[in-house]
């Protein structure tokens, strides 16, 4: 585990989640796996209720 020292390294770690179904090939943009907040982050309609952090 690592700790999270700062709200760069945060957005790192987030893009990072956001990106593994992507490179996993489950779908071709992060905004399209249904589990994600990436939807969120990214201004789009999303049916989970998700709290967003204001870093980006």
């Amino acid at each position: 585990a690592e700790h999270i020292y700062s709200n760069s390294f945060i957005k790192q770690k987030i893009e990072y989640i956001h990106n593994n179904p992507v490179k996993d090939k489950i779908v071709t943009l992060p905004e399209d796996y249904y589990f994600s907040s990436a939807r969120n982050y990214a201004g789009l309609e999303n049916e989970l209720e998700i709290v967003l952090l204001d870093l980006f």
